[in-house]
């Protein structure tokens, strides 16, 4: 980085801490124009607009466009602000923000990186899909079909749509613009059983829709599990090893987890959940991840795995058992 590129995130970060936005977002979008490979240049850009969506400018479609493919930026820290500068300019009728949105790929990559989150977005791409499947439109424009499908695939089907789209879709249910309403559905080759009906009811819940969904994770800078404790606690050693054994329990569709094998490389971990489904989608993500093993294991089972933990997260977990107790109980006897 150029001394100039480090000055100007100096100012940015100055600009953050004492309230003035505008200011820090100028500095930052300087910064990455002079290093756009920096990695805390593209970070703190990343963070800022996550925080501020609002202040994207459309002359930035393009690096916004480069921030949301870039495998060291999070695309959800991007995508509010990239809705903001694609949406900032008059309404447009159905037909001309398809044919906009079918050429620019700053839209193929919001819809294609992460879940719709900015409502107005939603509103605007939900009533532009009802115009392109109502009126027989969908099939001059592709690439906004497909951008749509994979959408489709990231919110789980959950746009809204009226009878008339229901019935145009029970009609052709094979059509392209039909994956556009639903993702197809996800099929495990293993299932657990369970007796207790609140655990059989949440189970069901993630085997029909694996949550939270994720496209990729910003890589962490590497470190210790003995180094983390110590920054935790004041700088005091702890007995640890470097080459930890650590637990997920609960890993859902695996972003914690994979998260967790890159921020301890030395480590090896074990991530478990009870939704074959959710480990489907987990290992499709975390494929190439040497250090990240799933199982399909109920929690009250852990003692099954037959070996104990230097760690063990879990995190969004407890409050979905019947008994959170007993599920503490289960891993704390593991450490």
């Amino acid at each position: 980085m150029t001394s100039d590129a480090a000055r100007l995130l100096a100012a940015a970060r100055g600009a953050q801490e004492a309230g003035r936005p505008e200011a820090a977002l100028s500095a930052a979008w300087q910064a990455f124009d002079l290093a756009p490979g920096d990695l805390d240049a593209k970070r703190l850009l990343a963070r800022l607009l996550r925080n501020h969506p609002k202040l994207a400018r459309p002359e930035r479609r393009e690096a916004l466009t480069r921030l949301l493919t870039d495998q060291q930026v999070d695309p959800t820290h991007i995508a509010s602000a990239g809705w903001h500068a694609f949406l900032a300019t008059e309404t447009l009728s159905p037909e001309a923000l398809a044919a906009r949105a079918e050429a620019d790929p700053l839209v193929h990559h919001l819809l294609e990186q992460s879940p719709v989150a900015w409502l107005e977005a939603e509103r605007a791409f939900t009533a532009l899909r009802r115009w392109l499947l109502l009126s027989g439109r969908w099939r001059d424009f592709p690439r906004l079909v497909e951008a749509l499908r994979v959408q489709a695939t990231l919110n789980g089907g959950a746009w809204l749509r009226d009878e008339a789209e229901e019935a145009a879709l029970a009609a052709a249910p094979d059509a392209p613009i039909a994956a556009t309403y639903a993702p197809p559905p996800w099929s495990a080759s293993a299932a657990l059983s369970f007796a207790d009906p609140v655990t059989l009811a949440v189970a069901g819940q993630y085997r029909s829709w694996p949550y939270p969904p994720w496209s990729r994770v910003t890589p962490p800078r590497p470190t210790t599990l003995p180094d983390r404790v110590a920054a935790l606690h004041g700088g005091r050693p702890s007995d640890l090893p470097i080459a930890a054994d650590l637990l997920v329990a609960g890993c859902g569709t695996g972003r914690e987890a994979a998260l967790t094998a890159l921020n301890y490389p030395d480590a090896k971990i074990v991530a478990i959940d009870f939704s074959e489904t959710s480990l489907t989608y987990a290992r499709q993500r975390c494929a190439g991840i040497p250090n990240l093993e799933f199982r399909l294991l109920d929690l009250h089972l852990v003692a099954d795995l037959g070996t104990s933990f230097d760690f063990i997260s879990c995190s969004g977990v407890l409050h979905h058992l019947p008994a959170p107790e007993a599920g503490w109980a289960a891993l704390a006897a593991l450490h």
